[in-house]
């Protein structure tokens, strides 16, 4: 985690949306069930509880406000977001899906858009939701001491039209701009309030809260579920999150309480996984001479083995990638691209392959050094595995494991030749950062710049066109090696079901639709 915040910090720049939505401590205790809940009717084998009945128990830790977009607790962020939320969400594909407003218009230049908000919603304090509740918000973000600056720093002027509308104006145009809506919206006003009074438009509403435990109930107009009401308490530690649960004083865990690759929580339980936005790569130092042309580069993009990293060397789970979007996305789709014939870059890159070892004309072997941060065994088990790999197939790799502080000054020096490293990618899904101008491989191409642009004027079908551009693109000139995107999970109790798959920008989507059975 210091490597991927480090890494947002240093080279990311405006393009790299701070960590928000990564999985947070959120655990249900045991429902109490009670036999007059009971209809009795049977499904798949098991008695389910009658719906509007249950009331499920979670918890948080770490707690500094309620407020969303203040707090820089994940499990705070991810508790509130029962109570309070964005203009868009967005589905398994993690194709946006219009909550509390819809894009109506964007320019050509993709300088300005039209948002129209969502008729008839209230605010749970019985006032409706007006635009000006969004304009405060992103003001209030604006003040920076939010997570989600990143999505509103391009946004320069806010104005209302006579019908309500909001319209935005951007210092440049952002790719998937819904993702960059996706932050929570709250009242006009209401900032100094929150910790004592919640007042969001969610289907959960605080109903009761104190020091230590905080009551919320179900809107019943809306929830259309079981769950009619959360008890969230504050615990002291992921430790003792996973010791509750597995004493089954809990009910749900999440990938942030327990390393899954590691270690399986006692008892009978499901889990659901989901490919989160974090994604682990090998970067290349192009300003060396020996990456400038993209040959050697390419060569070990295809001598890489991503699936054998993916299943050992983070247990399974992970999903393996050749581009650098989220496989889940609906935009991922890789092209078939040129085919590469390793030993042809290779003698272009001025290697030849003798006695299965890649020469140059003075005999020497080919050579990389890969440096890799100490304080992740995970990481050092890529690192590794890609030299084993390199070796086997006549590339020569030594793998330097180095104190956090070693290994970030290197790379910030560009005194490297190959670092495994790891990042959080963008809420709008746009891959721009890698190779903008400054960026920490030292990568320059026009024609890399212009795909990137492109992707951020598309909209609609356009943004197919223009996502297989910059794929070929990256297929022939690849800055970095994306390896794969790290699987997060949530582990429930046997007797939850109707479940929702979560994905990474909300893993507690629908759970007022869940219910209890039993046996």
């Amino acid at each position: 985690m210091k490597e991927v915040q480090w890494l947002q910090s240093l080279c990311l720049f405006e393009e790299l949306s701070v960590i928000k939505r990564i999985l947070t401590v959120l655990l249900c205790t045991a429902l109490i069930l009670s036999l007059f809940g009971c209809k009795g009717n049977l499904k798949s084998g098991e008695l389910i509880i009658e719906e509007g009945d249950s009331e499920i128990n979670l918890a948080m830790f770490d707690v500094d406000t309620l407020n969303p977009i203040r707090t820089k607790s994940q499990s705070v962020s991810e508790i509130m977001s029962l109570v309070y939320e964005p203009l868009f969400t967005f589905d398994e594909k993690l194709n946006p899906i219009p909550c509390l407003g819809e894009i109506v218009s964007v320019s050509a230049d993709g300088l300005t858009a039209r948002l129209m908000l969502k008729k008839n919603v209230m605010w749970q304090s019985g006032v409706p939701l007006v635009a000006e509740d969004v304009i405060y918000t992103i003001n209030e973000i604006k003040k920076g001491e939010s997570l989600y600056l990143h999505n509103v720093k391009s946004i320069s002027d806010m104005a209302i039209d006579a019908d309500g509308s909001i319209m935005l104006t951007f210092s440049k145009p952002n790719m998937n701009l819904e993702g960059l809506l996706s932050f929570p919206i709250i009242r006009n006003g209401s900032a100094a309030e929150i910790d004592k009074n919640p007042d969001g438009t969610g289907v959960f509403s605080v109903e009761e809260k104190s020091a230590t435990t905080i009551k919320m109930v179900a809107d019943k107009a809306r929830a259309k579920g079981s769950v009619s009401a959360i008890n969230v308490d504050i615990m002291r530690s992921a430790v003792a999150c996973l010791n509750a649960f597995e004493t089954n004083k809990i009910d749900v865990i999440t990938s942030a309480v327990v390393d899954l690759g590691e270690k399986t929580p006692a008892g009978e339980i499901s889990t659901n996984l989901y490919t989160s936005n974090r994604m682990t790569f090998l970067g290349f130092n192009c300003t060396l001479e020996k990456y400038k042309t993209p040959y050697l580069r390419l060569a070990i993009n295809e001598i890489v083995d991503r699936g054998e990293i993916a299943a050992k060397a983070s247990y399974g789970l992970a999903t393996e990638c050749r581009l650098p979007f989220n496989p889940s996305s609906s935009i991922y789709k890789e092209t078939e691209g040129p085919d590469i014939d390793v030993s042809g870059a290779m003698l272009k890159a001025g290697y030849t392959k003798t006695d299965g070892k890649y020469l140059a004309e003075n005999g020497e072997q080919a050579l990389v050094d890969i440096i890799v941060s100490e304080e992740t065994a995970g990481k050092v088990a890529v690192a590794k595995m890609v030299a084993m790999q390199l070796e086997m197939d006549g590339i020569k790799a030594n793998v330097n494991a180095l104190p956090f502080d070693e290994y970030k000054r290197r790379i910030t020096a560009k005194n490297f030749d190959i670092f495994v490293g790891e990042v959080e990618m963008p809420d709008n899904l746009c891959p721009g950062f890698l190779t903008d101008e400054g960026n920490f491989l030292g990568y320059q191409d026009t024609q890399m710049s212009e795909a990137v642009y492109g992707m951020k004027l598309a909209r609609g079908e356009a943004m197919k066109e223009a996502v297989l551009n910059y794929e070929r693109i990256f297929s022939v000139n690849p800055p970095l090696v994306p390896l794969f995107f790290a699987n997060e999970g949530v582990v429930y109790k046997k007797n939850i079901s109707g479940i929702t798959m979560p994905v990474f920008y909300n893993n507690l989507k629908g759970l007022e639709k869940v219910y209890f059975t039993t046996a």
